[in-house]
């Protein structure tokens, strides 16, 4: 599974509560926390090119400890964009999962200017994009370099679990950090899972940090991150009888199906509207979709390359999207995984398993895999290290 220390994340102080041991998230300060955290390499300066509210990201050193996070910053005149940046450290902060990006800290100015840092685990293996274009890049050179089946199985088996919990609040097969009432726990939608953003500076989802315990053998942590445009899921399906079309969320060119026109949207379609809203069946596909683009070793073996530019209206329409997110054809990956890529990368939402059904179908099948003794020389095989290799500070 993606992660399974027991070990307090950080950004959290262990407290006590009627006698059993629980964790709490450190507060989110009014006012920056520049005297903690201080700058030593920057990711992207914050002149726009990630979105209109990014103020840089940047790579920051906790004077206290040395300990290396990344900060994320935000800044706008307007003051109506306050409650997307604090919804989205809100999320950040109240989500402890071990396949989960952790908080760290926090500030949030209220007042003008409106400004606010997010502060985060360091992934120091980079992202699956990164990963995935290594692979790209090889295969022109040995087209039988593929990303090894138990990698996949170890993100697949991890990022079902954290849709897993975005749902309930329980953790399936990790470690739990967290006891969470599922009685009162809000299911979340993250509406934005994908490799890559294409046409921008290339933003990632999914990223890679290495083991706690220095040169272990197991893969790197797989984990979710980027919780700019999540909702709660109620918020999706308030307004899912109004008639005609929804703005469009997230980045369209990894949209499930069913949030694509058929066979294409028109040109002003393509710009600001989708067919439907987002579900939690919607970011199960996006799961699917993630592996595929793994087995194929391309960030866009989903959409027709007759359909190209990738922005074009053919280009973002059902017709361009594969009947079936099919990875059986090379014979490279075994019937078990390409049955549960099929499965939850089902055409239609209603053919698609929920949360629970995913993580619990990705076990077994992951169990069956490795017991079939036909698999048996790929069951310990290893991500080799060019694949992710660990970034210097």
């Amino acid at each position: 599974m993606s992660g399974t220390s027991s070990k307090p994340p950080p950004g959290s102080v262990a407290v006590r509560k009627s006698g059993m041991g629980r964790l709490e998230r450190l507060p989110i300060s009014s006012k920056p926390l520049d005297h903690l955290y201080e700058r030593v390499k920057t990711i992207d300066d914050g002149s726009g090119n990630l979105g209109g509210m990014n103020a840089g990201v940047y790579i920051v050193r906790e004077k206290k400890t040395r300990q290396i996070y990344v900060q994320k910053c935000y800044r706008s005149n307007n003051s109506a964009l306050i409650k997307l940046f604090r919804d989205e450290i809100g999320y950040m902060r109240r989500l402890m999962h071990s396949s989960i990006v952790q908080y760290v800290d926090a500030y949030v100015n209220v007042k003008a200017p409106y400004e606010a840092a997010a502060y985060m685990e360091y992934c120091d293996r980079g992202s699956l994009r990164d990963m995935v274009q290594i692979y790209n890049a090889e295969k022109n050179k040995n087209q039988n370099m593929f990303i090894p089946e138990s990698f996949i199985w170890h993100a697949l088996l991890g990022l079902s679990d954290a849709l897993y919990f975005l749902n309930t609040g329980q953790s399936f097969i990790s470690v739990e950090l967290q006891k969470n009432d599922p009685q009162k726990w809000k299911p979340i939608i993250h509406r934005d899972i994908k490799p890559d953003r294409p046409l921008l500076i290339p933003e990632a989802d999914i990223f890679l940090r290495s083991r706690d315990t220095p040169n272990s053998p197991k893969p790197p942590y797989v984990l979710l991150s980027d919780f700019g445009i999540a909702c709660y899921e109620d918020a999706t399906t308030a307004g899912s009888n109004k008639a005609g079309p929804y703005l469009c969320a997230g980045t369209p060119e990894y949209h499930a199906p069913e949030l694509c026109f058929n066979p294409k949207p028109t040109p002003l379609q393509s710009q600001t509207q989708q067919r439907s809203p987002h579900t939690a069946l919607s970011d199960i596909f996006a799961i699917a979709l993630l592996m595929y683009c793994m087995c194929e070793r391309s960030l866009f073996p989903h959409i027709d390359p007759k359909c190209l530019p990738l922005r074009s209206a053919e280009a973002l329409g059902r017709a361009a999207r594969p009947a079936r997110l099919d990875i059986s054809a090379r014979g490279v990956y075994s019937d078990y995984l390409a049955r549960v890529i099929d499965w939850a990368g089902a055409r239609e939402p209603s053919n698609r398993p929920d949360a629970q059904m995913l993580v619990e179908g990705v076990q077994r099948q992951c169990q069956l895999w490795k017991a079939d003794p036909n698999w048996q020389a790929q069951v310990g095989e290893t991500l080799p290290g060019w694949a992710a290799p660990k970034r210097k500070v």
